[in-house]
């Protein structure tokens, strides 16, 4: 893990606080987010998982060489891993 963080801002404030402090461009795939509990929000579903907080997720980094590894392992230890 190379820089790690909790989601209480909101994922877009945490998650350029992580690229600001580690000097990188973070994107999004907008297709790997998590929209199924959000349908009354209607067209504002991006929107809010971007600036809604305390979420009580964890949003990290791994460097690239270490992803498949990683994956691997983390999913062996806590049977769920999302990559967003």
């Amino acid at each position: 893990i190379t820089s790690a963080t909790d989601v209480s801002d909101g994922l877009g404030i945490d998650l350029s606080n992580i690229s600001k402090m580690s000097d990188v461009k973070i994107i999004i795939n907008k297709e790997k987010l998590n929209f199924s509990e959000l349908d009354f929000l209607g067209d504002k579903k991006i929107d809010y998982i971007l600036s809604s907080g305390e979420e009580y997720s964890i949003a990290f980094t791994v460097a690239s060489s270490y992803k498949k590894e990683f994956e691997k392992e983390f999913i062996e230890k806590f049977n769920k891993f999302s990559e967003i």
